[in-house]
């Protein structure tokens, strides 16, 4: 039966138009597909930044609080110090800094990336995950850093896993992939 159907010679002016529609609705939806995820793309960046935007004036509205609470608004640094243990407190726990390679940094790329480590050291962060081989190098003290070759190898690791309700600060080159954590 399959050897008795034969393609006509000669296609129908119909026929052809009808192929024609087709191939252009589908050429139309390709574009729409593409221009819709280049506009998610650059939606879901302008989201992330007015997050962290409502995350600053959440933090300053809560020191203001303890500042006023306390009455330290013209008070001497050493008032300021002994309530210190409250400003610490404002979201530590929650805060979570996943940095990654940053290539542009070129020949001084090793002493930088420890630089970066020093200045986190001093800040406070629930959990500090380092991605790459220049931050693998880079000496951290402290049981909040966690050190990962690649993405993938955070990504499968169980701490990260376990992240929910937090404010995560991403920041890495684009040869990182730190992207595809997120997907």
């Amino acid at each position: 039966m399959i050897n008795k159907f034969k393609f006509p010679k000669r296609i129908s002016f119909r026929t052809r138009l009808f192929i024609v529609m087709i191939g252009m609705l589908i050429i139309a939806g390709l574009m729409i597909l593409g221009t819709t995820t280049i506009q998610y793309e650059s939606q879901r960046e302008n989201y992330h930044l007015g997050r962290l935007a409502r995350k600053e004036i959440q933090i300053k509205r809560h020191i203001d609080y303890l500042s006023s609470k306390h009455n330290l608004s013209k008070k001497p640094i050493d008032l300021w110090k002994k309530y210190s243990s409250d400003f610490e407190k404002i979201n530590t726990n929650n805060r979570v800094l996943i940095l990654g390679d940053m290539f542009e940094l070129g020949e001084y790329s090793d002493q930088e990336h420890q630089k970066i480590v020093d200045f986190v050291t001093n800040k406070y962060y629930g959990k500090v995950y380092l991605v790459g081989n220049n931050f693998s190098k880079c000496n951290t003290d402290g049981e909040y850093f966690f050190k990962f070759s690649n993405t993938n190898e955070l990504a499968k690791s169980d701490s990260f896993k376990n992240l929910k309700n937090m404010n995560i600060l991403v920041k890495g080159s684009r040869g990182v992939k730190l992207e595809t954590l997120f997907k």
